[in-house]
This record gives C-alpha cells, structure tokens and sequence, in this order.
C-alpha cells in the first residue's frame, strides 16, 4: 500500500515539473511578444492645459469655446507633449511610436512587448 502511495506521488511529482517549465516558457513569450499599446501620460491635453510649464501659454479654451488647432500655443504646446512621448519610447529599446495623441488625451500607441510595457507601470509621467 505504501508502496503504491509513493510510486502516485512521485509520478505525481514528476508530471509538475515537467509543467513548471513550460508554465514559465508561456508567461515569457507572453511578455515579450510585440503588440501595439496605448500609452496615457500625465500632463494635461491640449484642451485642458491651463498652464505650469515654463515657456508655454495656457491652451484650455474658454467656457464655451474650442481651441484653434492653427493657434501658435495650441501647436507650440502639442508639439512639446509630442516631444515628451518621444523620450519616453526612446527609452524602450526595440519599441516603435505610431500615433500621439494630444488633442484632449495625453498619450501615444506604441508598439512594444509586454515586458516594456511593464516596465512603464508606475514610471514618472504614466498614468496607464
């Protein structure tokens, strides 16, 4: 009876370590196969930017109003969110940028692993 026990467990024993490793094949390939995220970055969008940066006007329009894309401070200032975007997916090696978007959300999509993408949860500046 003993026996029988230990000869179950020990199959029992061997079928899981023979799954572990796959288990951790599985959770790498996931994290490092290439898929386009969203990235939501901290400062304010162009229409509800009403200041702070030094060297940029406020482009938060009026109560009622919409902002003029052509304005100097709209473009000035979407163009310094895009700049912003752009150092942070020079930081991930091997990421490509594909869109920004500052209008009136702060972010840009990205093509990058899971990993990378982990790797900006809780940075400075990300929001998600």
């Amino acid at each position: 009876m003993h026996r029988r026990l230990f000869v179950a467990l020990s199959a029992s024993a061997l079928l899981l370590a023979a799954m572990l490793p796959a288990a951790a094949v599985a959770r790498n390939s996931a994290t490092s196969a290439v898929a386009t995220y969203i990235v939501q970055m901290e400062a304010a969008p162009v229409v509800a930017y009403g200041g702070g940066v030094a060297g940029y006007a406020a482009t938060r329009p009026a109560k009622g109003k919409k902002i003029n894309p052509a304005s100097a401070n709209v473009v000035k200032y979407a163009g310094y969110l895009k700049r912003q975007h752009a150092a942070v997916v020079a930081k991930l090696t091997g990421a490509t940028k594909m869109y920004d978007y500052v209008y009136s959300f702060n972010g840009f999509a990205a093509r990058m692993t899971g990993a990378q993408a982990d790797k900006l949860k809780g940075a400075a500046g990300i929001v998600a």
